[in-house]
């Protein structure tokens, strides 16, 4: 007997208000479902049975989905007829032994697949950027992550989409800056890494990650390490720690000012350069650096020695910041030029003091963790011990 199809007239499909499922024929039905503001909603659903069971062994039906109503015309919903073919083409894949679901689940996977295709890694990148920087400290980072890519990765894949991203276009970009600027060359290859992974989590790509270091990229390339070796600044002897400072005391600048007070904080050069009065407590003695200037996301409190209340109080409530941003003049002069972004800062021959040409300011903080470790007699590896003990061998060096 002949399978009956198209039951449903044109009028009882644009009349019928009462919730339910009608059948059209052929697994077709038209579904009726009172809607949240009053009145129903309509959609069409294919029904069919595929070898599925219950827990208890009955035989239970599938049923897919086909799209709302069509109502009026160009509304881009799915009319009777585009109803009426989908069940056929359903009824087919289930003769040739398809599942309908499963099929389309599929047709959306090749059709993602194939729009992943034009999404390219220069795409990828700046919503990587977009995605993860308000988990980064500051603009500094977006300004690395952006220069990096744009100078060293984009010009070799950036129009590449990222699907087709492989090991040989990694080591295109990685190559000619490995042995020459090694430290960038390991953080851009993280970099690829991670907006490579992240590509993968949304579906532009799958596979293995051709910017992986373990067992992949350390294969072709040699290890940092070994390409380049660190070069320390050289730290200043802590014995002419003290010439210093009685150097810096004849000076009346602010930024003469700023180096002794990093000097007796031992603190980073940049915490110096943005500190403010709302930080410090002259009474107590105590200058608490907030967290978000910390690398450890926590507050920082230094004592302060007396000499250091003593060039606060000579500031006559001027901030930090803003009187060394607006003399670079003065740090010129006074032979204090920024090395880098860590703003590091070497005395040169304007300043010169025996010993002390091509130190940095963070080397005169180490050179207080000697002074604090022969001070107390322990080993300088001890860092948490000497750390504090840095401070209180300031404090006992009051009469500098």
């Amino acid at each position: 007997m002949a399978r009956r199809l198209n039951l449903l007239s044109p009028k009882f499909i644009e009349t019928v208000d009462r919730p339910g499922r009608y059948s059209d024929g052929g697994g077709l039905y038209l579904q009726v479902a009172a809607a949240m503001g009053g009145g129903v909603t309509k959609s069409w659903l294919f029904r069919f049975m595929r070898g599925h069971v219950s827990r208890r062994g009955k035989p239970i039906s599938r049923e897919m989905g086909l799209g709302a109503l069509s109502t009026h015309k160009r509304d881009g919903l799915i009319t009777t007829k585009e109803a009426r073919e989908r069940a056929y083409r359903a009824r087919e894949d289930l003769k040739a032994g398809i599942d309908p679901i499963e099929a389309r689940k599929g047709l959306r996977a090749a059709r993602r697949l194939e729009e992943a295709r034009g999404v390219t890694f220069a795409q990828c990148a700046a919503e990587y950027i977009e995605s993860h920087k308000a988990g980064w400290k500051g603009e500094k980072h977006v300004k690395l992550w952006r220069g990096s890519l744009k100078r060293y990765v984009e010009p070799v894949m950036g129009n590449v989409p990222v699907v087709m991203i492989d090991t040989a276009l990694v080591l295109k970009a990685l190559k000619p800056i490995w042995e020459m600027k090694t430290k960038t060359a390991v953080d851009v290859r993280l970099r690829i890494e991670l907006i490579l992974n992240w590509a993968k989590t949304h579906g532009y790509r799958d596979g293995e990650n051709p910017a992986r270091w373990k067992g992949h990229i350390k294969n072709a390339l040699p290890d940092p390490a070994k390409v380049v070796k660190v070069k320390h600044l050289p730290a200043m002897p802590y014995e002419d720690v003290p010439a210093l400072m009685l150097k810096l005391r004849q000076e009346t600048t602010t930024a003469a000012a700023a180096l002794e007070w990093t000097v007796l904080t031992v603190v980073r050069s940049d915490n110096t350069f943005a500190a403010t009065w709302s930080e410090v407590d002259r009474e107590k003695k105590v200058w608490t650096i907030p967290a978000s200037r910390m690398k450890a996301d926590a507050d920082l409190r230094v004592p302060l020695t007396d000499r250091a209340i003593e060039i606060l109080n000579g500031l006559a409530q001027r901030s930090l910041t803003d009187e060394i941003a607006s003399e670079p003049i003065q740090l010129a002069k006074f032979g204090l030029d920024r090395l880098s972004p860590r703003f590091c800062i070497t005395l040169t021959s304007p300043f010169f003091v025996p010993g002390l040409r091509g130190c940095a300011i963070f080397c005169l903080g180490h050179a207080e963790r000697i002074g604090a470790s022969r001070a107390m007699g322990q080993p300088l590896g001890i860092a948490c011990r000497v750390r504090s003990a840095a401070t209180d061998w300031s404090i006992r060096q009051s009469a500098w």
